[in-house]
Order: C-alpha cells, then sequence, then structure tokens
C-alpha cells in the first residue's frame, strides 16, 4: 500500500523548495522525513535523489535498492537507480 498522505506530501514540497533554494542538506533532511513517516516511494526517490546529487552515492544506492524491493514497478525508482549506477 502507497501512502502520500499530506504530512508526506507537504515535507517533500519542502524538501524541492531547499533543493531549488540550494540547501541540498534542508532537502535531505526533509525527504528523510517524508520518508520515515510512511510507504512513499516517491520520498524514496526524492531522498535518493538530493543524496546523489550531494555527492553520496553509496547511501543514494541504497536507500534506491531497498525501495526498489518494497516498490518493483515504480517507474521513478528505476529511473533514479539508472541515474545513481
Amino acid at each position: 500500500m502507497i501512502s502520500t498522505g499530506p504530512q508526506t506530501s507537504d515535507l517533500l514540497a519542502s524538501a524541492w523548495r531547499s533543493f531549488e533554494a540550494l540547501d541540498i542538506y534542508g532537502a535531505i533532511a526533509l525527504a528523510w522525513q517524508a520518508q520515515q513517516g510512511g510507504l512513499s516511494p516517491d520520498a524514496d526517490a526524492a531522498l535518493a535523489f538530493f543524496l546523489a546529487q550531494s555527492g553520496q552515492l553509496e547511501a543514494a544506492h541504497t536507500v534506491l535498492r531497498s525501495a526498489q524491493e518494497r516498490y518493483p514497478a515504480h517507474a521513478p525508482l528505476q529511473s533514479c537507480l539508472g541515474q545513481v549506477l
């Protein structure tokens, strides 16, 4: 079951605003909170993207591999994984 409740959506929106404002570590923190808040492949994809953008490729890969096991048909995760590899 995939959850994209209001709190997760709000956290992800804030994470993307932080990224746009060049606050990568703020974006990572917010995406991590969103990921912890529920079952959301979008939160996993966002967290992995922000980690990769900050140069933390191994951490991004770990997030994506774990998420891929939970959501094997979620295309954005596949795309992110392809970019990190």
